[in-house]
């Protein structure tokens, strides 16, 4: 027996009928040693028999207004999730960051569960890489840092993990399930279909009474959608689905030391240095902007949200170019965010409401208006907290993590993930706006150096 997807989850399953706008995260963890694949495997198994995402897979309804379910995949099979490579063609960054675009943008299997986790072997000194590849309607990025728990040691000594007959495990959990008393399909079909319309209804009552939560839940996402000009970059303007990957290493003490001078946050002052990036991107090429457009992400997660369920909300922000200096820049941000995120604490699950909204449209047309709205954003931006302690995973030590955040049809992301005293970015990029992701990478630097870090 299933569970239907969230509105939210149904909505980033959706979305990706436009290619553009594929919403798969990962992240890079740079081991210190190659892990021995046995013990590996039967790490990454139990935590498929412990953790319900892992195992489950989107069954379609095929109905209107009725969204797809997780179920069970009863043909799981541990090899199409777990992979082995070895990098060829060079040992370093350049080479890894481009096998690590490739498996992260290489489009997931959408009849078997949504995630998959790639270890690169063949890199200098006998070290790895693992690449940890989800879709965006498992979890948000916090959500996946809280589902990797189960795959972490927080020891070097922790014991080995038994084997794991997986297949035997699916089938003693489903049959568990099996026994539970299941719902007359006739009944469920009929409420399912009744939901539907009573949202359908709300919605038009809402329209013609000229008010209801509904309607305030609209008014208060169209306020952080960008607006209805044009995009600000016509330098960026042709997006494409290619994407390149770069990383960025910053001391965590310097960025949250140099925040603490300028009385902001140290995410203010990364879409900042985000921007600054954008600026000289556009100064080379010679085009003169009057703003920038950005994404940032405002959490809306609460101390008893599953891990497995995305808790953010993307709002757009502007800002300035023409006439203003760095810090009048980060002062707007700054302005912008704290504006924002009182919109949000305001209001009750707006990305689940957005879901609800765009579930009574058909997939194309919510696909469409949310291409069109990537569109007027010229870079999107991430920040999350990783593990302040050291972990491992199969006995090998995680040296670094490097985020990848999805491009969702804007010119890039920048994620910054931290651990370990280190702010890692991983700056996802599309070529037909950056053809060369590395001087992305220098002007980011640089930016941050412009604001003092």
């Amino acid at each position: 027996m299933g569970r239907r997807l969230t509105e939210t989850e149904a909505m980033l399953w959706n979305l990706e009928q436009n290619p553009k706008l594929v919403s798969t995260m990962g992240a890079v963890a740079m081991l210190g040693s190659n892990p021995e694949q046995e013990r590996f495997e039967n790490t990454i198994a139990g935590a498929v028999l412990q953790v319900p995402a892992l195992r489950e897979k989107v069954r379609p309804s095929g109905l209107p207004m009725v969204p797809p379910e997780w179920v069970t995949d009863r043909h799981f099979d541990l090899s199409a999730h777990v992979r082995w490579r070895r990098l060829v063609g060079g040992t370093g960054d350049a080479a890894l960051a481009e096998l690590v675009a490739q498996i992260i943008n290489d489009p997931f299997d959408r009849t078997r569960p949504l995630w998959q986790l790639t270890v690169i072997t063949g890199l200098a000194k006998k070290k790895a890489a693992l690449v940890i590849k989800l879709h965006h309607s498992i979890a948000d990025g916090a959500g996946a840092l809280a589902l990797a728990t189960s795959l972490l040691d927080f020891t070097a000594d922790a014991p080995e993990r038994g084997a794991v007959d997986v297949a035997t495990g699916l089938a003693l959990l489903m049959a568990a399930e099996a026994e539970e008393p299941a719902p007359d399909p006739a009944s469920a079909l009929a409420d399912l279909i009744r939901g539907g319309a009573e949202k359908m209804v709300g919605l038009l009552n809402d329209a013609a009474s000229g008010g209801g939560e509904t309607l305030a839940t609209a008014r208060s996402l169209a306020e952080q959608m960008p607006n209805r000009q044009p995009q600000s970059s016509p330098h960026w303007r042709d997006r494409s689905r290619n994407r390149r990957a770069v990383f960025l290493d910053v001391p965590l003490d310097d960025l949250k030391t140099r925040a603490a001078e300028l009385e902001v946050s140290l995410n203010d002052l990364f879409v900042a240095a985000c921007a600054e990036a954008a600026i000289r991107q556009h100064q080379r090429a010679g085009v003169e902007l009057d703003t920038l457009s950005s994404s940032v992400v405002i959490s809306t997660r609460q101390s008893d949200d599953p891990a497995a369920q995305n808790a953010v909300l993307p709002t757009s922000i502007h800002i300035p170019v023409s006439g203003a200096g760095a810090m009048d820049r980060l002062l707007s941000i700054r302005a912008q965010v704290v504006e924002r995120r009182e919109q949000v604490s305001g209001s009750n699950d707006l990305l689940g409401a957005l879901g609800a909204l765009s579930g009574l449209l058909p997939s194309a047309v919510t696909s469409s208006l949310a291409a069109d709205q990537a569109a007027r954003v010229d870079f999107a931006t991430s920040n999350l907290p990783g593990p302040p302690i050291p972990v491992w995973i199969a006995g090998s030590q995680l040296e670094s993590l490097r985020p990848i955040g999805p491009v969702g049809g804007t010119a890039f992301n920048a994620t910054l993930l931290s651990y370990l005293g280190q702010a890692s970015i991983g700056l996802h990029v599309d070529p037909a706006c950056i053809p060369d992701p590395a001087s992305l990478k220098r002007d980011l630097r640089q930016g941050f150096t412009t604001l003092g870090v």
